[in-house]
């Protein structure tokens, strides 16, 4: 001080500490993005598929438009953050003998470059495939019309797609499971086609899978999946909307068409009444293994979820226990099903989601042992829109290696919604 003396000075090392725990401003497993306007540049109706036409690691969304003399397709690339751009509009040069509006759209990898490609068949009397290759900036190049050989195709045949080779991408499924049970493939040459000289040759080159189970296209479904996990998909069956709980596969084990397929292995439930159960979800829930099948029946009072679970031994499939999902989900009938990895994990979770008067998620976290676990909130969409007019599509959009719910409603306005699957959510 002025005076020489020394000021007394007093320093309060008392604080008011707050515990501060870090939350999510909307609790729940998705962030929700405001709608997205993107016009539709070709004709309604549509088709809208999810793939990654440029090979980045992202998915993107694919529009084709099929009239008696019209192919269109146009795609809305993922620009990383949850929204898309539109693409330029292609036109299909070829002009099938048949209706373009007869054929059917698939998404596959034909030529193994990761790009997502395009293919349309019609069967009905005869059995032809248009193949378009992804030149990965929205057009594709058109591979010449590819032919099955033989006689005798019908619309009894269902038409898939699935690499049953492990090798060269994608190939061509038909089954037909009315009376016999029979399916042909037509083996991709990696570059596009099929067979030799695009020709696919059915003589002889058929696997026969029986016919004492009764097979019908009212009473069964068909379906392609790795229910081993050894790289290539296998052939899987399943009783529908029937009482008995019924499933069958047939491993890919050979290297030709006509000896492709290991006998059937059939894998059933005693009793029980399943014929309100909607179409079993196929994908690798516990982490191991191949795929499994998860049969849900979203109307009860109390919904149900059963499981199938890949074995990955010769006993293939085994049945987990069920949950009943008291004080989680409500029954109701305007619930969309659909399996996908929100958090990464390599594990496919179940969403269950109410499009009604609400949108609303609910999300199971698939576990190593065949249960989901469904402590996760349930989330209601901010938005008021017309959600029974959207399709729901599920893919990691932004890629992040989670998966993201995507809801599009694609009339002249095609409104989209993204729901972007958060590193941590409640």
């Amino acid at each position: 001080m002025g005076d020489g003396s020394i000021a007394s000075v007093t320093e309060t090392t008392e604080y008011n500490i707050r515990s501060c725990e870090a939350r999510q401003e909307t609790p729940g497993t998705f962030h929700f993005l405001d709608a997205q306007t993107l016009g539709l540049p070709i004709p309604a109706p549509v088709k809208v598929l999810m793939g990654d036409v440029n090979g980045n690691g992202m998915q993107d969304l694919i529009y084709n438009h099929l009239s008696a003399s019209s192919n269109q397709t146009v795609v809305a690339f993922s620009n990383g953050d949850g929204t898309f751009t539109m693409g330029t509009p292609t036109s299909h040069s070829a002009t099938p003998p048949y209706s373009w509006s007869q054929y059917e759209v698939r998404t596959g990898d034909f030529n193994d470059d990761g790009q997502v490609d395009l293919v349309w068949n019609r069967v009905d009397g005869t059995n032809t495939s248009f193949i378009a290759l992804s030149n990965g900036d929205g057009t594709f190049e058109e591979m010449p019309e590819t032919k099955t050989g033989g006689t005798g195709w019908s619309s009894l045949y269902r038409f898939e797609v699935g690499n049953v080779n492990g090798m060269n991408g994608d190939d061509l499924i038909w089954n037909r499971h009315f009376d016999i049970n029979r399916t042909y493939v037509g083996l991709s040459n990696g570059d596009g086609t099929f067979g030799v000289d695009n020709i696919i040759a059915t003589g002889g080159n058929n696997n026969d899978h029986g016919s004492s189970s009764g097979w019908s296209i009212d009473n069964h479904r068909f379906a392609v999946g790795d229910i081993n996990g050894n790289g290539r998909d296998d052939l899987i069956w399943y009783r529908h909307k029937q009482t008995g709980h019924h499933v069958w596969v047939s491993r890919a084990t050979g290297t030709q068409p006509g000896s492709m397929f290991a006998p059937l292995y059939r894998f059933a439930r005693d009793g029980g009444n399943w014929s309100n159960y909607e179409e079993p979800l196929l994908g690798n829930i516990t982490g191991n293994a191949g795929v499994d099948l998860v049969w849900v029946v979203p109307t009860r009072a109390t919904p149900r979820v059963h499981k199938d679970l890949s074995t990955g031994s010769a006993q293939l499939l085994t049945a987990a226990d069920f949950q009943d999902l008291n004080n989680i989900a409500e029954g109701a009938d305007d619930y969309v099903l659909r399996l996908l990895d929100v958090n990464g994990d390599g594990r496919k979770d179940l969403l269950m989601n109410r499009m009604g008067t609400v949108n609303r998620s609910i999300i199971g976290l698939g576990r190593s042992n065949g249960n989901f676990d469904f402590t996760r909130v349930s989330q209601d969409h901010p938005a008021n829109d017309q959600w029974g007019q959207f399709d729901v599509l599920v893919g990691d959009i932004n890629g992040d290696s989670r998966e993201d719910v995507v809801y599009v409603n694609a009339d002249a306005t095609n409104t989209v919604y993204v729901g972007i699957a958060r590193s941590s959510a409640q």
